[in-house]
């Protein structure tokens, strides 16, 4: 096993490359706050709303026609887009916090690389332990995903029925 470098005990070259890549690490965690599961998060979210707004439309369009407006797979369909938003914020809230702890976690041990509590070794080890642990929100957009398409394909047998 490599040894674990503090920080006091790098010099010159060395020293630069590990600050630089602590930096280098400190500013993508800080980035990513807003990054790209986020953003599948909003896209799912959207369109599950949408297609929660759609089927109300729809429903409202067809008020005079209660057999249709109270018919399961109609009301169903509505329900499967609610879920779906649903799922969707909560895989936003998971997503938040996730790279809110991440980032917290890194702020932590950094300081504690710089004060040689812990070298650079089991910085990177922590680091990477922490990123490889499993994300809720993956599950959430996952479900919400799913939830969409069943919401989809409920909604398409109510207008062919």
């Amino acid at each position: 096993m490599e040894a674990d470098e503090k920080l006091s005990e790098l010099e010159g070259k060395r020293r630069e490359q590990v600050v630089a890549y602590v930096s280098r690490r400190w500013s993508q965690l800080s980035t990513a706050d807003g990054s790209s599961r986020q953003n599948a998060a909003k896209f799912v979210a959207l369109i599950n709303a949408g297609g929660a707004a759609g089927v109300l439309a729809f429903m409202g369009a067809i008020a005079d026609k209660p057999s249709i407006v109270h018919s399961l797979p109609l009301r169903a369909t509505l329900v499967l887009f609610v879920v779906g938003v649903v799922f969707s914020a909560f895989g936003l809230i998971a997503t938040n916090l996730r790279i809110s702890g991440l980032f917290n976690d890194w702020r932590r041990d950094v300081g504690r690389f710089y004060n040689g509590e812990i070298g650079f070794n089991r910085l990177q080890r922590e680091d990477t332990r922490r990123a490889e642990e499993p994300e809720p929100a993956v599950f959430c957009l996952w479900v919400s995903l799913v939830v969409f398409v069943a919401a989809t394909v409920t909604g398409l047998y109510a207008l062919i029925n």
